[in-house]
């Protein structure tokens, strides 16, 4: 079998987020190769990625997986045919996935991005997977090259703050989702509202055990797919209400505001004159804009977690505006290469304030930065774990009692026999 691993994305930017991930492939033998599903010429670069059967096919995101046809196939099925393994790397949440998807067949092995992902999947979804998580997802490719990159004319930078995100996240809005829990039974309701509640203050725990421990504390006790159901909805309230509340603290401040803002919304920022609102939240725009910031805003999803968004502003020479979480405190709390703010009334104004009034110490930090997110090895991003995946599946089916080798225990190196009579 070849060394070749065909890597698919719906698109380029699905294919982008893979880029640290191809890098560390053909640094160790490995031969990635990139499809995405809407490349003009999809039926050729099939045709070429697949020319020698692959040791292992990676989807990024789930729509590649289901919407990637090989001879009628798609590549699950094609996978189990052709016995190569078929990794699923989940870079969206998975309480934010819809039930349609087979998650839980066996088969499919899965990689999540972040460890708390992860252990929503291993509770929720399926024990009977190889599965895995990463340290985030790495550096976009385009976003590594340093060319436009002058850290020599930090100062000269037109955005003092690049804040790139829609309020209504997901394409929802605070009042559609408060239109739903307004018309869930009346018992139901209370728990939700009071699980909202306990998520918008408990900022330390992951809204998934939040919402668990209010519904058990009732007695509630429910089953997947409506405990995903119910856990999507409050994060849904919890996320629009926080992002309405970041965007009323932008408001007071020199910054650039990409994506959906509802009408009254913007009406009020534009009201102060200080921040501006742009809807043009299209991904080679965004690093290009990380470029000429010296800021960048990144929310945090839940309370672990690396989003590129974070190394990303670092290689493009700004510095990460971030929610202390407990993964940004371990890896950045003692690099002076970010500035946090915590999430408390008020607490993101306090935070850009002392920014605005200390210019020289942003541009330390962003030089700090830079400096740091180019420093090989300055991050683990656990991108060996794929291999570890790959090499796994071919342990598959082995009996102990029939292996003629010496295994390697916690106890030292054992003979079969031996084996045989410590675990009966």
């Amino acid at each position: 079998m070849s060394d070749r691993i065909v890597i698919f994305g719906y698109s380029q930017r699905d294919i982008g987020v893979a880029d640290g991930l191809v890098d560390f492939l053909a640094g160790n033998g490995y031969q990635p190769v990139t499809v995405t599903m809407d490349s003009p010429r999809i039926g050729e670069d099939l045709k070429a990625a697949l020319s020698v059967t692959p040791c292992a096919m990676i989807c990024v995101g789930w729509h590649a997986v289901t919407g990637i046809s090989l001879g009628g196939m798609t590549l699950f099925t094609a996978a189990k045919r052709f016995k190569i393994p078929l990794i699923y790397w989940n870079i969206d949440h998975p309480v934010m996935m819809r039930r349609f998807v087979p998650y839980n067949d066996p088969e499919l092995i899965v990689m999540n991005s972040t460890i708390s992902d992860f252990g929503f999947w291993r509770a929720h979804f399926s024990r009977d997977q190889l599965t895995s998580w990463t340290q985030g997802c790495g550096v976009s490719r385009r976003q590594a090259d340093e060319a436009g990159v002058d850290m020599d004319r930090y100062e000269d930078r037109e955005i003092w703050l690049y804040a790139p995100f829609n309020v209504n996240w997901n394409s929802r809005s605070l009042e559609e989702v408060e239109e739903v829990i307004a018309n869930l039974p009346a018992g139901l309701r209370r728990q939700v509202n009071a699980a909202i509640e306990a998520a918008r203050t408990e900022l330390t725990r992951p809204i998934a055990e939040t919402v668990q421990s209010v519904f058990e504390a009732h007695g509630l006790y429910f089953q997947m797919p409506t405990l995903c159901d119910l856990i999507r909805l409050v994060i849904y309230h919890v996320q629009l209400w926080r992002r309405h509340q970041i965007v009323e603290a932008l408001a007071d401040f020199p910054a650039l505001i990409d994506g959906e803002v509802p009408e009254a919304l913007a009406r009020r920022v534009a009201a102060k004159g200080h921040a501006r609102i742009v809807t043009e939240a299209i991904h080679e725009r965004t690093l290009a804009r990380m470029r000429n910031a010296k800021l960048v805003l990144s929310l945090n999803f839940d309370t672990r977690g690396l989003h590129s968004r974070v190394l990303n502003a670092m290689y493009s020479g700004a510095v990460p505006f971030i929610e202390r979480n407990a993964d940004y405190s371990e890896l950045f709390g003692e690099t002076g290469t970010v500035a946090f703010y915590d999430w408390s009334e008020g607490g993101i104004a306090r935070s850009l304030s002392i920014l605005m009034e200390n210019p020289e110490g942003l541009a330390r930090t962003a030089r700090a930065a830079h400096a740091f997110i180019r420093r090989e090895g300055s991050i683990d991003y656990r991108f060996d774990r794929f291999i570890d995946l790959i090499e796994s599946t071919r342990l598959r089916g082995l009996e102990l009692t029939h292996m003629s080798r010496a295994v390697t225990t916690s106890a030292g190196v054992q003979s079969q026999s031996e084996l045989r009579a410590r675990t009966g």
